[in-house]
């Protein structure tokens, strides 16, 4: 019997860039099938890097796709609550780069 293919979504590129996503085509069940960054240019580079067949620029585009099993969340971290919830609400298992929380923009003092 053949094992299923998951298919993951990442968001975020450059930190997901240099760990997460070397690591998820080293494993044979699993498949880079979409890329994600707020910059579409970006999304689509790296996607040609690690032949990902789908990039974005809206995450909630991504995560609606029904054949994503997983998405992964390396985006900065105030972003990490709403596409953790969005993901989760749409059914996908989450990898969420830790903190999983931070629900408010930095301060430009703090950013």
């Amino acid at each position: 019997m053949a094992s299923k293919r998951y298919k993951v979504g990442a968001i975020g590129t450059a930190w997901a860039a240099k760990s997460p996503l070397p690591t998820f085509a080293s494993y044979p069940d699993v498949e880079l099938y979409a890329v994600c960054s707020a910059r579409l240019e970006r999304a689509k580079s790296t996607a040609e890097q690690f032949g990902a067949p789908l990039a974005f620029d809206d995450y909630r585009e991504m995560i609606a796709l029904p054949e994503l099993d997983i998405v992964y969340i390396g985006a900065p971290v105030y972003l990490h609550h709403p596409m953790t919830v969005a993901a989760a609400e749409a059914g996908k298992h989450v990898l969420c780069e830790k903190p999983a929380a931070g629900e408010r923009e930095p301060s430009p003092g703090n950013a």
